[in-house]
């Protein structure tokens, strides 16, 4: 609705091609007299113009993923009410930012990204009597964030299924289901519709039978299935769909960002002999081999007086494996992480 105005944009391009597709974007709006030009304030950073722009340096969505800061650019607006997004160099992913009043960062990545999204999905098919048979789920990874599971499960009451690490996992278990929303926490993702979920839907936004609501609910979910790329990989797709979720439902990133806390977290990789030897199950969530890893992974979680997980996991690029650990405070998670990895290079290490 190009009457009710929206918060500015500011986007991080990772001085990268996502600059040149959405200035063709914004100006093919603006031909055609679009709303999303009239309502949708726009501002670019990053561009790749500047003769010191450099692909991905200090800026891009994997920049903000792993240094949990803003990319350069960002505290230089002087906005208090902008929304901020960073897509990284080749568009294919995307993490927004909230900036608080403090001046600090909040960081809404891939998890918080799906809950939006399959909030939105779950209210409007609840509404829709033909579309109760449909198959609906989010799919994670092992590294979702637990409190992000937790909403969805008990917040959303969508069902969630684990696939191994990559898109291409996610996709593939997606597939499985007529409505799927897939996000890896480093913002890669989508939402897919069957054909057959498309055939209910486009048939219920245009029954003359069903009452307004129901209509307007399965118009909704269509324009959705119709924005999204289901093509994986498609960043400023996303972008304009948590924008639209965002204004339909009334919702501010503060909105947005308070949904659930994640719980603490830590990463880390331990250098080993063979990464071949390491073999998961359970999506990754569970080591099969070698023997004994998971039982000491079992053992350090269940001696913290606190709900954790861990799991390891290994590379598919390089000799290390991955350990994962989560709890209810930073300092726990840090503990697993540390006495998992300081054990596995004592066991398994390349100098070992």
């Amino acid at each position: 609705n190009a009457s009710v105005p929206r918060p500015p944009l500011v986007v991080d391009c990772a001085s990268g091609v996502g600059a040149i597709a959405l200035k063709q974007l914004m100006e093919h709006a603006k031909s055609k007299n679009s709303a999303l030009d009239a309502s949708f304030p726009l501002r670019i950073l990053n561009d790749g113009r500047k003769t010191d722009d450099v692909l991905n340096h200090e800026c891009g969505a994997d920049f903000v993923n792993v240094s949990r800061s803003p990319p350069r650019g960002f505290d230089a607006v002087d906005d208090t009410t902008a929304h901020f997004a960073s897509l990284d160099g080749d568009a294919d992913r995307i993490m927004y930012l909230r900036r608080t009043s403090e001046g600090e960062w909040n960081i809404l990545d891939g998890d918080r990204i799906s809950c939006l999204f399959a909030g939105f999905l779950r209210k409007r098919l609840g509404l829709i009597p033909s579309a109760q048979d449909l198959r609906v789920a989010v799919v994670q990874t092992a590294y979702a964030n637990g409190a992000s599971t937790g909403y969805l499960t008990d917040g959303v009451h969508v069902p969630v299924v684990f696939a191994k690490t990559g898109v291409k996992h996610l996709h593939h278990e997606a597939l499985a289901y007529d409505v799927a929303v897939y996000f890896e926490f480093n913002g890669h993702g989508t939402a897919v519709f069957s054909a057959e979920a498309r055939k209910v839907l486009e048939a219920a936004a245009t029954d003359s039978t069903a009452d307004a609501q129901t209509r307007k609910a399965a118009r909704e979910i269509v324009c959705l299935a119709d924005l999204l790329n289901p093509t994986v990989g498609d960043a400023i797709a996303d972008m304009l769909a948590v924008e639209a979720v965002l204004a339909i439902e009334g919702l501010s990133l503060e909105d947005w960002n308070s949904l659930y806390t994640d719980r603490a977290s830590r990463q880390l990789k331990v250098c080993v002999r063979d990464r071949y030897a390491f073999v998961t199950s359970n999506a990754d969530r569970i080591l099969v081999e070698p023997t004994g890893v998971q039982d000491r992974v079992n053992q350090l979680v269940n001696s913290v007086p606190e709900a954790a997980r861990a799991f390891v996991r290994p590379s598919g690029t390089e000799d290390v494996v991955r350990v994962y650990a989560e709890a209810e405070t930073q300092e726990t998670a840090d503990r697993i992480a540390r006495e998992l990895g300081d054990w596995l290079e004592q066991q398994f290490g390349a100098d070992v």
